[in-house]
Formats: C-alpha cells, structure tokens, sequence
C-alpha cells in the first residue's frame, strides 16, 4: 500500500528554511567628459568643467554633485540635469593640477573621479 504525504505538510516544511533579503545600493558613477588626463589648461580664463553621473537605482535628480581643485571644493552640492549632466564654472592657477568630481545618491553611497592636468 502507498502512502501519500499532503501537500500542506510539505509546505510547512520548506517554510522553515531561514531566508535573509539583502537590500543593496550600488554606487553611483561618474565621468568627466571636458577633460582628460593631461590636458593642458588655460589660467586666468574662466573654463567650464562637465561630467556625466548616473546611479542604477536613483534618478538624475536624486543625486547631488561636488568639483574639487587640488582637494578644495570650487562648486557644491550641483543637481545634474536631467540626463546626468553636471558642470561647474572656474579659473585655474598655475598650481591647480587636479580635478576631481565626485557625486552621491540620495541614500549617501558616493564616488569619485579624478582627473590630473599639466
């Protein structure tokens, strides 16, 4: 003779299984599009950084973008627009060597993006 198992025992007993959701938030990116590495600048002109920044899980305007100079912010908290484009109005000096744009999702996860000029 067969002997059947119901289903609802078997149910229970998948339900047992201890199971975790990790929820993640992947980093945001960012591109510097005006310059590249080793460009040379113009100082006392007043030059227009541009970058690009998305995020998988946020919208445009849910990011938030800051430009450094050698360490030094020169244009804060920046919206991009709507298709991730960020800028930021500056005139370099002779010592400014380093650009740096750097961008962070409404939950507070950030990156950066480095560029060096000569």
């Amino acid at each position: 003779m067969r002997s059947l198992v119901p289903f609802g025992l078997l149910y229970l007993v998948a339900c047992e299984s201890d199971k975790s959701l990790t929820v993640q938030n992947p980093a945001p990116t960012a591109d510097i599009i005006s310059h590249d590495d080793g460009d040379e600048i113009l100082e006392g002109f007043v030059i227009t950084l541009r970058g690009l920044v998305s995020d998988s899980n946020h919208s445009s305007e849910e990011l938030t973008t800051s430009w450094e100079i050698n360490g030094e912010y020169v244009c804060e908290d920046v919206i991009p627009d709507a298709d991730g484009e960020t800028s930021c109005e500056v005139v370099f000096t002779p010592d400014d060597t380093e650009i740096k744009l750097l961008v962070v999702d409404g939950e507070g996860k950030g990156l950066g993006e480095r560029r060096s000029s000569e």
